[in-house]
């Protein structure tokens, strides 16, 4: 793409970033949820006759940049990347051999430097006649809340996770951390958030103009030109953090399960 003029990658990454941005213009970016579905066949099962610990990694893998292309496209289209910090595991319940499970995959928060995205692999219970109805009120998953740690703390759930409403199972929950980057130039999530066009309608006619200029016009925004406008932080910051508290708690007691 480097040989394409300036002026005609602007024409290309306009409409791109546009169609791939439609759904999140205007939207809170904790509403929306990129899901993936698969199936724990021969190579994906161990020793142990139930979804590899190894696999787990493997399918999320695919699951990040899905869920970075859908939600976060414009900040690809315009040569931006994103690097893993690192990811937790709460594994709660086997996944059974041959059986499909799926993948929901939201941003739970963010802090200064690092945004943090919450992965839960679900399966949905086959339904039996045989199947003795539980109690009202029960959950249909391994609940954690109140669960005694070595450490003695009790996990607080991140927004959104527990519990489920659709009756799901709840195999295991991940956090993972991510850092964005234009080249070697860190970017503030909130800065992200708002290029993509989440929040107030004027973040996306901005963002619409920044990559009608092309790479450099918008990358020089994303590292520089977002101090000059007023309120491009503030917007997200307060919800990020408090949602990025509430989940750190949760990942210290995670570590020490």
């Amino acid at each position: 793409m480097e040989a394409i003029p300036e002026g005609l990658k602007a024409r290309i990454y306009g409409p791109v970033a546009h169609l791939r941005t439609k759904k999140v213009i205007g939207a809170s970016p904790y509403d929306l949820v990129s899901t993936k579905h698969a199936y724990a066949g021969f190579d994906s099962i161990d020793y142990y006759k139930h979804l590899s610990n190894s696999h787990y990694a493997k399918t999320l893998d695919s699951l990040r940049m899905k869920i970075s292309m859908e939600l976060f496209s414009a900040h690809f289209v315009m040569g931006g990347w994103i690097g893993v910090g690192e990811t937790h595991y709460l594994f709660l319940k086997e996944v059974e051999p041959f059986t499909h499970y799926e993948i929901e995959m939201k941003v739970s928060g963010f802090n200064e430097k690092w945004m943090f995205f919450t992965a839960t692999f679900l399966t949905t219970p086959k339904k039996s006649k045989k199947t003795r109805a539980s109690p009202p009120g029960t959950p249909a998953y391994p609940s954690i809340s109140g669960t005694n740690t070595p450490s003695g703390r009790t996990p607080t759930q991140p927004s959104g996770v527990l519990p489920r409403a659709d009756g799901k199972t709840v195999h295991c929950i991940s956090v993972t951390s991510y850092v964005w980057k234009v080249g070697r130039r860190t970017i503030p999530p909130s800065v992200v958030l708002s290029f993509n066009g989440y929040g107030k309608a004027a973040n996306w006619a901005r963002s619409e103009k920044l990559i009608a200029g092309g790479r450099k016009v918008a990358g020089k925004w994303l590292t520089e030109g977002w101090k000059e406008e007023e309120g491009v932080v503030e917007e997200f910051e307060e919800e990020g953090r408090r949602r990025a508290k509430e989940l750190h708690g949760w990942r210290s007691v995670m570590e020490t399960l």
